[in-house]
């Protein structure tokens, strides 16, 4: 019985060592990385079709709080920003489909007849510097 209760008291302490100090050094580790701002399109037909990459590395932050701000000015800027013939060498126009916070869904139509050409959804993500999303 004293045996089982001393292999269960070392288990403790190193269990409290180890979320009592190397847990919250990787936090601060974690914390004093950079974020960054990734772009990810996802599309019908594929956007290596239309010659677009479905990922982009964007700025660097100091904090995940104003990455996500970045975030949401992108947002923002391309629903103020848009325009229905945003793509006239293309000929086509666009319209807006949804939207949210880190988001927004577009449809593409020919200008000519007005026949659906595709939709693109665009969406940002924060991740900390050391991951890249673009490897699985």
């Amino acid at each position: 019985m004293k045996s089982l209760l001393g292999k269960l008291g070392v288990i403790l302490i190193i269990g409290l060592f180890i979320f009592g100090y190397i847990c919250p050094v990787a936090d601060i580790a974690n914390a004093q990385s950079a974020w960054i701002v990734w772009r990810y399109n996802s599309s019908w037909p594929p956007l290596s079709e239309w010659g677009v990459s479905d990922w982009a590395m964007g700025k660097a932050f100091p904090t995940y709080s104003k990455c996500m701000d970045e975030v949401k000015t992108k947002i923002m800027a391309l629903k103020i920003g848009h325009r229905e013939n945003d793509l006239p060498e293309l000929g086509l126009i666009s319209k807006i489909t949804g939207y949210g916070e880190d988001w927004i869904s577009f449809k593409y139509f020919k200008k000519d007849d007005g026949s659906f050409v595709g939709t693109v959804t665009t969406s940002y993500y924060c991740y900390p510097e050391t991951i890249d999303p673009r490897k699985k």
